[in-house]
Formats: structure tokens, sequence, C-alpha cells
């Protein structure tokens, strides 16, 4: 599973809780507090580098959505070795 998908499954987990909740001022700040909290875990575990611009806001379409937006540097995992050597005769 690639680090996008598997943060994409997790912060829609984390987000879970609140369908269905009044869509307030409180709401918005319950949801960057989770927000802050799950990206920080992320970093912890080792899947993120850092993350930044988180930006939460209600739908200007739809009042009942709340839009979540945030930049993240992934960690990049290791596909290839390459091994180098020299023999010499003695």
């Amino acid at each position: 599973m690639r680090i996008r998908d598997h943060l994409s499954l997790r912060l829609r987990i984390a987000l879970r809780p609140f369908v269905g909740i009044i869509n307030n001022a409180q709401a918005i700040s319950d949801i960057t507090t989770v927000m802050t909290a799950f990206l920080d875990q992320q970093i912890a575990a080792g899947l993120l580098v850092s993350y930044g611009g988180i930006n939460i806001k209600v739908d200007e379409v739809d009042p009942r959505q709340v839009n979540v937006e945030f930049d993240a540097q992934v960690v990049v995992p290791l596909l290839f070795t390459h091994v180098s050597f020299a023999v010499t005769a003695s």
C-alpha cells in the first residue's frame, strides 16, 4: 500500500466521528485539532517528514460539507541499492 493511500484511509477513519455533527465554528476547531494530532502521529510513525498548510473550511456550494486540505512531505521508500567494490590481487 502506498503511503498516500494509507494516509487517506487513516484520515477518513480519524474524521469519521465528525460526520453527522452540527457544522459550526467548534466543529471546524475540533477537526483542526484532530488533523494536527493525526499528522503529528504520522511524523512520529515515520510516514511523514513534515506537513503544513492545514486549511479547513465549509464548502461554498454545499454547507453540509467541510473541505480539508493540507500539504505533506512523505518519506521516500528505498527501492534499490547500488553496490560498488574493487577486487585486487596480491
